[in-house]
């Protein structure tokens, strides 16, 4: 019986190690790695990392918040995968879009030096007002983040607004006030953007390529400058097409509710139907 008692007792403090709350706020300072064993992270503030700095994130970690945000002033790789995607989420046992800021990279110019190479690959974010953002607009020669399979859902304004030059692929949209803010050169490839209640892709001088956008309640693609090639454009409330001098091809445009297609541009075998 003795030897049974034990065993239990050790198990229960495996389990409660595995999983033990570890709170984050203020500057960090040093390369660091967020692992499993001490997930969740809770951040308790607004927490940055600093100039020429990495956060690591394992896969399977969860990051949770009902105060401020991630600020990325240095790197962060946050490499998840299918059956460990990395957790961004809220605190709150009621959750709102206005708990917290998500992901903002800060806006000057050393910290655009720091982050290139930053990676968010299969990363899950919820209940936040902004999921991943960058609050200017400057133009870089080589893409400074990467935005691969992840999903947003129940974001309260812009799932990505990034408007320096970022890839951002595979990635899922539902229930976000908008999906996709972008420009200055990036990629936007092979998201699916639906069920939202704004619009789908809001971009500038970007390839914008197999997206499915569909059933959202404002337009389609809004660009300038861009070429836009092989999306699927279905059943939202307003135009499928907003652009001004972009090359668009090989489009399928249906049942969107104002318009299918506005604006000058150069136009090759796009259908609407």
């Amino acid at each position: 019986m003795k030897k049974i008692t034990l065993s239990i007792l050790l198990l229960f403090a495996s389990y409660s190690f595995a999983f033990a709350d570890t709170e984050v706020s203020g500057l960090i300072t040093e390369d660091t790695t967020w692992t499993v064993e001490n997930s969740p992270y809770i951040l308790t503030s607004r927490v940055g990392v600093d100039y020429q700095v990495t956060l690591t994130i394992e896969p399977g970690v969860q990051v949770k918040s009902n105060a401020g945000g991630l600020e990325i002033m240095g790197k962060i790789l946050a490499h998840g995968n299918s059956s460990n995607p990395i957790i961004f989420t809220t605190l709150d046992e009621n959750p709102s879009w206005y708990g917290w800021r998500g992901i903002v990279f800060d806006h000057d110019r050393e910290a655009q030096e720091s982050w290139e190479g930053s990676v968010l690959e299969w990363c899950e974010f919820s209940w936040m007002f902004f999921g991943v953002t960058c609050p200017t607009s400057t133009m870089r020669e080589n893409p400074i983040l990467s935005i691969t399979n992840c999903t947003f859902s129940n974001i309260g304004y812009s799932g990505i607004r990034f408007q320096i030059n970022s890839i951002i692929q595979n990635n899922y949209f539902t229930k976000c006030g908008s999906c996709i803010v972008s420009g200055n050169g990036g990629t936007i490839e092979d998201n699916i953007c639906e069920n939202n209640y704004g619009y789908g892709i809001s971009a500038s001088s970007e390839i914008i390529s197999g997206n499915i956008i569909i059933n959202n309640q404002e337009y389609g693609i809004s660009s300038s400058n861009s070429l836009i090639f092989d999306n699927i454009i279905f059943n939202n409330v307003e135009e499928g097409i907003i652009s001004h001098d972009s090359t668009i091809t090989h489009n399928l445009i249906s049942g969107n509710s104002i318009l299918e297609f506005w604006g000058m541009v150069i136009l090759f075998i796009t259908i609407i139907f």
